[in-house]
């Protein structure tokens, strides 16, 4: 009886501990997305921001080179006949 009573305490221990609810991951963030590679010096980035980009998406700025040169891509597409930038 008197080891039931240790395993409760030792299971209330782990499982109920109040540091394990507090997270310590901060996911990576990487300064720009790539777009299109095909070699270190034939490339195209997505900047991102210091904060991970635009709420995760992808527009509200140009695409650049490498070396920040503007790459200025626009994507279309055609659905039925109608063409949406």
């Amino acid at each position: 009886m008197r080891f039931l009573g240790q395993v409760i305490v030792a299971a209330s221990a782990i499982f109920f501990d109040p540091t394990r609810g507090v997270s310590t991951f901060t996911p990576a963030r990487p300064p720009a997305i790539p777009l299109a590679v095909k070699s270190p010096y034939l490339s195209t980035w997505q900047p991102a921001g210091s904060d991970g980009g635009n709420g995760g998406y992808l527009v509200g700025q140009w695409p650049q080179f490498w070396a920040g040169q503007i790459a200025d891509w626009t994507g279309m597409i055609r659905v039925d006949g109608i063409v949406y930038t």
